[in-house]
């Protein structure tokens, strides 16, 4: 007999050890099955079940009323040994052959004893035993009638009888139907209501496979709900929130109407369904922990399981015992609503549909938060039934920054930073709320006070690997630099007067109906300042600049090129930055030169997304007569870069090397004569000239080095042979 789970043979509040509940509920079967008189398809394994319920010293009294007048006393001297073992009993009266063996037993006699055994174990009560309260409890709660409680019965003794499950495990579909009604005492039609789709049973998940053998139609989580005496219902189908700061609805970065909209959902008593999806690390569970407890109510979290009928039958039972002051949060549930998805693997839909909606329609008892990171595998017919929804999308610059001052709100953390040092921070690591609430919970717990050098360079550290782990890149560091200024360029256009149109725009944008991006085309020669004065236009905004090349838009595969390109203007958008296209003449060239119809739908979806981008959008280029027609009429601003002023190059001078003696005379003559000459001719020489010893650091070298830069352009490079 097994001996597992003893624990639970106990009464509730009494220190005596009772008969198992399932050897209870195993005799009455077995008792009904032998009182209906039915002939012993496999009589041998029913009667190795009655064997499991006998204890010692019955099993030494049948042996002495039976076998002792007709065998001598050494052979029953084994067979009283025997009696501590089932299987050497049941050796006893049945060959291995499974036929009864003794010729001197009678059969009917050994069956009239164990009638007489089973009548007596059946007719004990079972009350005062956990999980038949608990079976009382489940009637109640998911109005089961008579035949599912005995199912529910029949289920935990075959989880504890060996014999017996398998005596039962070996019915076919008919056999099932046959004999059921004779164990369970109960109409057939009652038993086979209990498999239908429409069957509590069925539609909570206690009931998995209805057509299933009997090791797979039980949902294996009914089994240890029922051994588990100290947990109600509602206890085993939900799970604790996770330990952590509760932040302040304020804090979250929504806006006003979904705010006001979301909190008097949540208070008013009729319930609701409510969708939160999108990207993930984006506040959604945290959000919804805080505007339940800011309306007063309680957040119930249900308990996640591999399987996703069990997730839907649990979550049926738990809206059941859910009291009205609470709501359910359905975190990852993924699995659950995105029943359009296709397993491609096993060749099946992930979930029925008509059950899922059968419970939104029915489920009227408390509110539901449904949490998803996509919504594209739900069903059109699904949608429709959620009261309310809202996408979360990644958050751009602003949104990070109001999240960084919520969560540093009361850390020792927020002392080690400056202003700048927090823009910094905010405008380099793309990451989400958990990552930065959990690297400053950790560097606040390493008392950043001793050394806040070493405490800030940890917290930029453990952003960086996960912001890498994320986009699978470092990210891009800003580079400052003091020397720039906007009136040293040569342009067609005043640089400033670009300026102050961005600034406007940014400030009366939100004000139009529709929504109009700003694009702007940078052209002229290589190092004249293009991408310099785009990054001084986002600082001087103090906006954030996405920088995209060719290489990061072409793809290999067909249509992937377009996805990226709209991809970035989305991406631009939703960071609310500055979006930099450099060598522009990679997708917005002339139509007319195309070779391949690829190439033509590169420049299409470029086109439609600069009408569609809400938001500026900087491209540069050095071939501009290669530029679409087309494009270039969408260009509200068009500036033309072009080499350095004789006035000018003075004054670049003095800006990149302060240090140096100014030219004069002959040198100055020779440095206004470089033609040529671009801001970024400077940037290079100053970067040669860094490595250079202290005594080789001349006015002279550096315009050697200019006038070196000016004779390669001129002499170009040659590619080949």
């Amino acid at each position: 007999m097994s001996n597992k789970h003893r624990h639970f043979e106990y009464i509730k509040n009494s220190k005596q050890a009772q008969t198992p509940l399932y050897e209870i509920y195993t005799a009455r079967f077995l008792y009904n099955y032998l009182k209906s008189r039915l002939s012993f398809a496999r009589e041998d394994e029913f009667m190795e079940a009655a064997f499991d319920l006998l204890t010692v010293s019955q099993k030494k009294y049948i042996i002495t009323r039976l076998c002792a007048p007709h065998y001598d006393q050494d052979k029953l001297k084994k067979w009283y040994s025997d009696c501590k073992d089932n299987s050497s009993f049941h050796c006893i009266f049945y060959s291995h052959h499974n036929h009864f063996n003794p010729e001197k037993i009678s059969k009917a006699s050994l069956i009239c004893l164990i009638y007489k055994y089973l009548a007596r174990l059946a007719k004990k009560p079972v009350s005062g035993y956990f999980p038949e309260k608990k079976i009382l409890h489940l009637k109640q709660l998911l109005k089961l009638t008579p035949a599912d409680m005995q199912l529910i019965r029949f289920a935990f003794a075959r989880s504890y009888m060996p014999d017996f499950d398998t005596f039962t495990g070996r019915w076919d579909e008919d056999q099932k139907y046959q004999l059921f009604p004779v164990i369970f005492d109960q109409p057939l039609k009652s038993i086979s209501n209990c498999f239908t789709p429409g069957s509590p049973m069925v539609q909570c998940g206690l009931i998995k496979d209805p057509h299933g053998n009997f090791n797979s139609m039980f949902s294996p989580q009914l089994m240890v709900y029922l051994n588990t005496p100290e947990t109600t219902l509602k206890d085993y189908l939900s799970e604790k929130p996770s330990a952590g700061p509760v932040y302040p609805l304020a804090g979250f970065v929504l806006p006003d109407k979904v705010r006001h909209t979301l909190t008097a959902m949540v208070k008013n008593p009729r319930p609701a369904h409510i969708l939160f999806y999108g990207a993930p690390g984006t506040g959604k569970t945290e959000l919804s922990k805080t505007l339940i407890k800011s309306a007063g109510k309680k957040p119930v979290f249900l308990k996640r399981d591999s399987n996703q009928e069990d997730n839907l039958g649990s979550l049926e039972m738990l809206s059941r015992v859910a009291a009205p002051d609470e709501v359910l949060i359905v975190d990852e549930a993924d699995t659950i609503l995105n029943t359009g998805s296709f397993d491609f693997i096993f060749g099946k839909r992930s979930l029925d549909k008509g059950r899922l909606n059968r419970f939104f329609d029915n489920s009227r008892r408390v509110s539901i938060i449904w949490i998803t990171n996509r919504s594209w595998g739900m069903e059109s017919s699904l949608r429709r039934r959620f009261d309310y929804s809202y996408h979360f999308k990644p958050f751009n610059e602003k949104q990070r920054a109001r999240l960084w001052d919520t969560i540093l709100k009361k850390s020792p953390v927020r002392k080690l930073l400056s202003g700048e040092q927090l823009k910094q921070l905010v405008r380099t690591y793309i990451v989400d709320a958990g990552t930065i609430s959990k690297a400053v919970s950790r560097i606040a717990a390493q008392n950043p006070a001793q050394n806040p050098e070493e405490a800030r360079a940890r917290l930029c550290h453990l952003l960086q690997q996960q912001h890498i782990l994320t986009h699978g890149k470092k990210p891009v560091l800003e580079k400052k630099s003091g020397k720039y200024d906007i009136s040293i360029l040569n342009t067609d256009k005043c640089p400033r007067a670009l300026l102050n149109a961005l600034k406007d725009y940014y400030t009366t944008r939100d004000h139009y109906q529709e929504q109009l991006p700003l694009n702007v085309l940078f052209t002229g020669a290589p190092g004249t300042g293009k991408t310099a004065l785009a990054r001084h236009l986002a600082r001087s905004l103090d906006k954030g600049i996405m920088v995209k090349k060719a290489s990061d838009f072409l793809d290999m595969f067909v249509g992937g090129t377009e996805k990226n390109i709209r991809a970035a203007f989305e991406e631009a958008a939703d960071e609310d930055q500055i979006l930099l296209v450099d060598e522009a003449d990679s997708f917005l060239y002339s139509r007319g030169m195309a070779q391949k119809s690829w190439e033509i739908s590169h420049v299409n979806e470029f086109l439609t997304d600069m009408e569609n981008f809400y938001g500026v959008l900087i491209c540069s280029t050095n071939f501009p007569e290669k530029l679409d027609h087309a494009s270039l009429r969408r260009f509200q601003w068009k500036i033309d870069f072009k080499p350095l002023r004789k006035k000018d190059k003075m004054r670049m001078f003095k800006l990149y090397f302060p240090k140096l003696p100014v030219p004069a005379d002959h040198a100055a003559q020779q440095l206004t004569a470089l033609n040529p000459l671009m801001p970024g001719d400077f940037k290079v020489v100053y970067d040669q000239l860094r490595y250079y010893p202290p005594n080789k650091k001349t006015t002279s070298a550096a315009l050697d080095l200019l006038a070196a830069e000016i004779s390669y352009k001129k002499e170009g490079v040659q590619i080949g042979f």
